[in-house]
């Protein structure tokens, strides 16, 4: 913020009435002495001064090493921006002592010339106040404030400093209350200080009164927070009050949701969830259980009675009675038609959940299992095929594991059990050249082209040898 003052104003009543409402602090001070002329109403609070008339000495306000600063700004420009350390004064100050209790602190000043009263003169406007002073103990503030659990913050609007804090505020950030009084909510606050700076003048101007934000403690940790924010005046100076919510846990919580739901709607599995009974109705269905029973939408499959999709009324009525008994079925099979009157076949998980009000409901995933039944019920046509044959068949998978070996083979090497591992089952079942000509063409052959023909032999009884092509 940039003020702009008249070289030579008419007189210092002139300059007060324009920079007295001033919301900034502002001092006034000779140029050759800095005596201390003028301070405004937000300065006299600023400094706890006792009245217009009893005006300090600069170095007593400021400090030795305000003061040195100071007094070196003033050989530069004509206007210049300066950071003095400042004391924070515990204690109004007064002129006729100079013991006060203070602490350092920082706070940027423009420095200004201008002519008061016929002499040459500096203002002092400070951007960044360096300390405000904490309203009075009144015992409605106290009640209001301090003695209440939930965690709130007093704070300068302009600034950003933490004027009060209250218990709840302390245990909750992991800071004493005189460190967290000399703090900024930049400190705490994890978004940039522009972003700050905006969202309290919103709350100032009481465009907007809830806030999402996210806090940083003592110890580093990053907690979630709805602040309520919104001026106050206390003691003739506006603050902005601000309650902290911490809704950390509730914020996990409903990111867990969200992990859940998306689980739940990609999925591949049907998932649903069930009223029991002859009525019973799906509740909750993911858009997997829509493609496995092949509903037009959710809507409709929602309205489609439970027991109207099961091939027969005697499977749901078995499936009710494990449920009653058991409270839960795992992959149990069942046959189920489709809302195209497809029959498919499925294995079902469900388990009995009773809500607090007594209510009762089947939480369940289901498993299109036709194709691989499908798959199943041809192995098995395939090995009584295989089975019936008299030639020697066995089956050896691209692990090299002999995964079947039909029943012919078996009385062919006189045995019922055949080595897993290929090599040994091709060392107990040939010659050694059959074998080394089994695994060195024969084997490339067919991985290459499919397929491979030769004439061959197998190990006969007292280890004579018997072709076979």
């Amino acid at each position: 913020m940039a003020i702009s003052y008249e070289k030579n104003l008419a007189g210092e009543a002139d300059f007060a009435g324009l920079v007295d409402d001033l919301a900034l602090p502002l001092l006034v001070a000779t140029q050759e002495s800095c005596t201390l002329l003028y301070a405004n109403r937000s300065a006299r609070r600023q400094f706890q001064l006792a009245s217009y008339a009893r005006l300090p000495e600069m170095v007593q306000l400021l400090g030795n090493a305000g003061y040195s600063e100071l007094v070196t700004a003033l050989q530069g420009a004509e206007r210049r921006s300066v950071r003095l350390t400042l004391p924070a004064a515990s204690a109004s100050i007064d002129s006729t002592t100079s013991a006060t209790t203070v602490s350092a602190a920082l706070a940027d000043v423009q420095v200004s010339r201008l002519t008061w009263a016929g002499q040459e003169a500096v203002a002092l406007l400070f951007v960044v106040p360096c300390e405000v002073p904490a309203p009075s103990c009144n015992p409605l503030y106290q009640q209001m404030f301090s003695t209440n659990p939930a965690i709130k913050l007093l704070v300068e609007p302009h600034s950003g400093r933490i004027i009060d804090a209250n218990a709840s505020a302390a245990a909750f950030y992991g800071y004493s209350l005189d460190t967290l009084k000399r703090m900024n909510v930049a400190e705490i606050n994890c978004l940039p200080p522009g972003e700050i700076q905006l969202r309290m003048q919103a709350a100032r101007d009481r465009r907007q009164q809830f806030f999402e934000f996210r806090h940083r403690t003592a110890a580093g940790d990053i907690r979630d927070v709805h602040v309520y924010a919104g001026p106050v005046t206390v003691d003739e100076r506006e603050y902005l009050y601000s309650i902290i919510v911490d809704v950390t846990d509730r914020v996990r919580y409903y990111s867990q949701l969200e992990g859940y739901n998306e689980l739940f709607q990609h999925l591949p599995l049907g998932v649903y969830r069930n009223t029991i009974g002859p009525r019973g109705r799906f509740a909750t269905v993911n858009p997997a259980m829509l493609r496995l029973l092949e509903a037009d939408s959710e809507a409709q499959l929602l309205a489609t009675s439970i027991v109207s999709l099961f091939d027969s009324a005697e499977q749901h009525r078995q499936l009710g009675a494990v449920l009653e008994r058991h409270a839960s079925v795992t992959r149990m099979p069942l046959r189920l038609r489709t809302l195209k009157g497809r029959l498919i076949h499925v294995e079902m998980t469900a388990h009995r959940t009773c809500s607090p009000d007594g209510t009762v409901a089947y939480n369940g995933v289901v498993e299109d299992v036709t194709a691989r039944n499908a798959v199943q019920r041809n192995q098995q046509r395939l090995i009584h095929l295989l089975d019936a044959s008299p030639d020697f068949v066995s089956i050896t998978d691209a692990a090299q594991q002999v995964v079947y070996l039909n029943k012919a083979g078996r009385a062919m090497l006189h045995c019922q059990d055949v080595p897993l591992h290929l090599p040994d089952a091709l060392a107990q079942a040939h010659p050694a050249w059959a074998r080394r000509l089994i695994e060195q063409e024969g084997i490339p052959h067919a991985l290459k082209h499919g397929h491979w023909y030769a004439e061959t032999a197998l190990n006969g009884p007292e280890g004579k040898s018997r072709c076979r092509s």
